[in-house]
């Protein structure tokens, strides 16, 4: 964890929400769904790395970028975000690319049909 002055810096401290959004803002995104957009398929774990670069500023917690994720979306989109989201989580785990694995092949019981295919074209982003 980081420390300004002996003292420690949580991801939690003051508005966490308002300094997420102007660090997005200051990459040149408009709102957090079009910074989103522009990573497609990158872990929010990655997301909170490239947020979190400052150093003297509180970091940046992946589950922080969950919530917003979810809050951000109207119910119609609720479906896109949450496989958007599926894809976030996995993705540390499919660095060597879909399909390469012990768990990986034809036994996998959802290896074919959409969530595969919306899957593969989020990660290969």
């Amino acid at each position: 964890m980081r420390t300004r002055d002996k003292e420690r810096l949580s991801a939690w401290d003051g508005d966490w929400e308002e300094r997420i959004y102007e660090r997005i803002k200051e990459l040149g995104y408009r709102d957090y769904r079009d910074y989103l957009r522009a990573r497609a398929g990158r872990s929010y774990r990655d997301l909170a790395k490239e947020l979190s670069g400052n150093e003297g500023i509180a970091p940046i917690a992946p589950v922080q970028l969950q919530h917003l994720h979810a809050q951000s979306v109207t119910p119609a989109e609720r479906q896109e975000a949450q496989l958007d989201s599926f894809v976030r989580f996995i993705r540390p785990a499919l660095r060597k690319g879909w399909g390469v694995g012990i768990y990986w092949g034809h036994g996998c019981p959802w290896s074919h049909g959409v969530l595969v295919r919306y899957v593969g074209r989020r990660t290969a982003a």
